[in-house]
């Protein structure tokens, strides 16, 4: 299906509906007839929907394709055998095609053979590696980390994820970031 004509009807901060009751597709399925879809979101936060920044966000349908859980704010590798329609597993340093998870999951994150939106273009969260000298200042390039710490993101020595949108100390687990990946 076209992507101009498809609307998956779920919003950020959930799933598709696949491994739960609380289906959200119309049609009946594997969701296969959505993976791949962009779409473009504000950037709000749907449980209070309170204005986060005047940007947009866009996103991907995938399916999570890595054999267990995936955690909000984790950068995730698209699997080379279904670009742009699958992600199985953290990225590192290594992976050309990444995304970041939505943020506004669950802790639980997304099981596995789930739908889900990774978001590709736009403000985001992502989780940072800690420790001494790992501070980011705002406007400084962030990139995916190496396979040691595999699903965050460090200051520019890898493949570019975006930019900080905000200071973070040496300590902090997560940065809040302009991303722009390389699946746009």
């Amino acid at each position: 299906m076209s992507t101009l004509t498809t609307d998956p009807g779920f919003p950020r901060g959930s799933t598709l509906g696949l491994t739960t009751s609380n289906t959200y597709d119309a049609q009946v399925g594997d969701g296969s007839h959505i993976l791949g879809v962009h779409k473009v979101f504000l950037d709000t936060n749907p449980a209070t929907q309170s204005i986060v920044t005047n940007e947009t966000v866009e996103c991907i349908a995938v399916k999570n394709t890595s054999g267990g859980a995936l955690l909000p704010k984790t950068l995730v590798k698209f699997k080379e055998a279904a670009t742009l329609t699958e992600v199985d597993a953290a990225a590192n340093n290594t992976h050309v095609r990444v995304g970041v998870v939505d943020e506004y999951l669950p802790a639980a994150g997304v099981p596995n053979n789930e739908v889900f939106w990774v978001v590709v273009r736009g403000p985001t969260t992502i989780l940072k590696t800690s420790g001494t000298g790992e501070e980011i200042t705002a406007g400084e390039v962030v990139s995916v980390a190496t396979s040691a710490a595999a699903g965050k993101c460090l200051d520019g020595t890898g493949a570019k994820v975006g930019i900080a949108i905000a200071a973070a100390t040496a300590s902090a687990t997560e940065l809040r970031v302009l991303a722009k990946t390389s699946a746009v």
